[in-house]
């Protein structure tokens, strides 16, 4: 069945498809979560509503995720300018983090 769809469309039109399909994806993340966002802002105004507060291991663990994200983007930079050092470091270190961060998320639990 792959071979009948690849020799069927051009590499232009299945990259264009994927594409597409790329961005409907984000459209339909970003609209999931704003309507999750504005159910919680819209219910957080009635009497039932139950107040908590989250634990700081939350917080701990979005700071390790954005942490090695934002490491794992210098590596990336790192290995296209040839820096296999950096991009071991990089990696060394978002790993870390990485289980820094499920530390926390477990614990947070």
């Amino acid at each position: 069945m792959s071979n009948i769809i690849d020799e069927q469309y051009s590499p232009e039109i299945r990259r264009k498809s994927k594409i597409s399909l790329l961005w409907l994806g984000i459209f339909s993340i970003i609209m999931l979560f704003a309507g999750l966002t504005s159910g919680y802002i819209v219910s957080s105004g009635d009497l039932f509503w139950v107040a908590f507060s989250l634990p700081n291991a939350f917080v701990y663990s979005t700071i390790f995720i954005l942490l090695s994200s934002a490491i794992l983007f210098w590596g990336q930079t790192a290995i296209k300018k040839g820096n296999k050092k950096g991009f071991k470091m990089a990696i060394t270190i978002t790993f870390i983090l990485g289980i820094m961060f499920g530390w926390y998320q477990f614990k947070g639990w």
